[in-house]
């Protein structure tokens, strides 16, 4: 996951040199979001505060605009570079297994029963529990 990170640092560094060396009025915020997208957890919402958002149609903001707020984002990024490389994905735990007090076997006796009832009416053999 540090990787990533650092992989989104130097990717945005690099967008904010090439729209400084443009001449363009306009810019488009994917060439940040593409970016901001690939940190960890952006899947599930995390970074939305960090996207550029358009200014006008087509996902254009002007190119004043894209500087400041990437130099924002990197400036936040590397400030909290350890942070983000220490916090989880999601704030729930990996497994699905439910976490209970009692983890020892199950004592139970179970017998089979030959006739029907009402749910079984060709008197197939079915399991209950005493």
């Amino acid at each position: 996951m540090s990787s990533n990170v650092d992989a989104v640092i130097a990717a945005l560094r690099v967008a904010l040199n090439e729209a400084e060396r443009s001449q363009e009025s306009w810019w488009k915020v994917r060439a940040a979001n593409r970016w901001i997208n690939q940190l960890p957890g952006a899947w599930i919402g995390r970074w939305w505060q960090l996207k550029l958002w358009a200014e006008i149609g087509e996902g254009m903001i002007s190119r004043a605009n894209f500087i400041g707020h990437v130099r924002a984002s990197l400036a936040y990024l590397e400030a909290n570079r350890e942070e983000i490389r220490s916090t989880r994905l999601w704030p729930w735990p990996l497994s699905r297994r439910a976490k209970t007090l009692h983890t020892g076997p199950v004592d139970a006796e179970f017998k089979v029963i030959a006739e029907p009832d009402g749910n079984s009416s060709l008197g197939e053999p079915r399991l209950t529990k005493h």
